[in-house]
């Protein structure tokens, strides 16, 4: 047993070899470099996209927006181009006139078979890393083809309960490009496209081969035991983010307040897709769908439903 006198004895004991071992001339330790009066304060503004979606036949340039809060002097600002897929080709500098406070610079790609993919970065002497404005010093860009994985899609509620998504018509999936990145267009009929990517088997050669929970990779707020969906795209610490509130069309029950999405106990996410294929007849011969669940999920004031999903080619 430690008596309080040990305690304290050995607690002190602690803190002077803690003093000791934190001697400044044993860190090395390298201060800020200033900021010169000269220093442009270039930056890429937030308004500049990341995420690029392209068809084959589109264009294969993209406009990227760069500014800087010094605008006396005209200048050529070196763009530092890493993490690049052979597919794109970035410019090396971006030029003002005098007086000018954005300019553009373009990106081209040559095909969209493997997403094109780059970082640009402005050099600490253009840029000033203590006061940047709505943007950031460094920009990362990916062009995606979009993949139509279904746009015929239904949800209806398993069991008893309100089918609060009847009448819905005008939901998709898409994937992005080859990556583990779907956009459900329309999402549950809210009007919002929620990107998502297939925790569990992802076969980024053959998608109809995936299968597994979903995860959400915007408009959600999540904590330990699930998420719920919010009208923001980037919900996380932005204490302006709302719940996601809306009729379905076809609807006679309004969803008022939110919904949410639990996970299991065992951390297992309930909101699953199976993008496999499965054959079914029809009059004018076989067809083929894919299927889904969304199972314990929370609407409004405490009403539990379940849903399955069908996706039909």
């Amino acid at each position: 047993m430690i008596t309080k006198h040990k305690y304290i004895a050995s607690l002190t004991m602690a803190l002077v070899v803690g003093i000791t071992s934190c001697k400044t001339d044993d860190v090395p330790y390298d201060a800020p470099q200033p900021v010169g009066d000269d220093n442009m304060g270039v930056y890429f503004p937030s308004t500049n996209e990341s995420m690029v979606m392209r068809a084959d036949a589109d264009e294969r340039v993209i406009d990227v927006v760069v500014a800087r809060t010094r605008t006396t002097e005209a200048a050529q600002v070196p763009i530092s181009v890493i993490n690049k897929t052979d597919n794109i080709t970035c410019p090396a500098t971006a030029n003002f006139a005098a007086g000018e406070a954005e300019t553009t610079i373009q990106l081209t790609y040559s095909d969209l078979l493997t997403t094109p993919k780059c970082e640009l970065l402005i050099d600490e002497r253009y840029g000033n890393p203590y006061k940047i404005k709505d943007g950031s010093m460094r920009h990362s860009l990916s062009v995606y083809k979009l993949k139509t994985i279904s746009e015929n899609i239904s949800v209806t509620v398993s069991g008893s309960g309100v089918n609060y998504f009847a009448g819905v018509d005008d939901m998709a999936i898409y994937q992005l490009g080859n990556d583990n990145r779907f956009i459900w267009r329309n999402f549950l009929g809210s009007g919002i496209d929620l990107q998502f990517r297939i925790d569990g088997n992802f076969d980024s050669e053959d998608v109809s081969n995936s299968y597994g929970a979903v995860t959400p990779l915007n408009h959600c707020s999540g904590d330990d035991y699930g998420w719920y969906l919010m009208n923001e795209e980037q919900a996380a610490n932005n204490d302006n983010a709302t719940y996601a509130a809306w009729t379905p069309k076809g609807s006679t029950t309004p969803i008022a307040d939110y919904i949410y999405f639990y996970y299991s106990y065992e951390g297992y996410n309930y909101f699953s897709i199976d993008l496999r294929k499965y054959e079914y007849s029809t009059s004018s011969g076989p067809a083929y769908y894919s299927y889904g669940s969304i199972n314990s999920v929370i609407i409004d004031d405490g009403d539990y439903v379940n849903f399955d999903i069908y996706l039909y080619y």
